[in-house]
């Protein structure tokens, strides 16, 4: 069985710093409605759950949608750094970033229905 790997404290700080990195335990982690229980929490082993919460900490606050872009691109921008703080020899580093992507273009491009919206798109 493989072992989930966890995010460093020095990266969980630094998100910490940047962005309010949360450690909510109501939160569903990945995906959303009926996709949350078939979209995985984790990037090649790497326990990604608390950086979805914090994604949907934001969608919940919601706003423009101008304030959506700059969530999502947290978003991705914290995958990034999660996956980059991986100090194992072994991570699949680069398969890791091209998964960051695709996290992020499914949030960008078919997220506009979880939302938050305070205004009209």
């Amino acid at each position: 069985m493989f072992k989930l790997l966890k995010m460093s404290e020095e990266t969980i700080s630094k998100l910490s710093q940047r962005v309010g990195y949360t450690k909510d335990k109501n939160c569903n982690g990945c995906g959303s409605g009926w996709n949350a229980k078939i979209v995985p929490d984790t990037i090649f082993f790497l326990d990604i759950r608390p950086i979805c919460c914090r994604h949907d900490d934001r969608y919940k606050i919601g706003g423009s949608k101008e304030d959506k872009e700059i969530s999502d691109k947290e978003f991705f921008d914290n995958l990034i750094t999660a996956v980059e703080s991986v100090d194992k020899w072994y991570y699949p580093t680069k398969l890791a970033r091209n998964r960051c992507m695709t996290y992020y273009s499914a949030v960008k491009d078919h997220g506009d229905e979880a939302f938050n919206y305070k205004d009209k798109k």
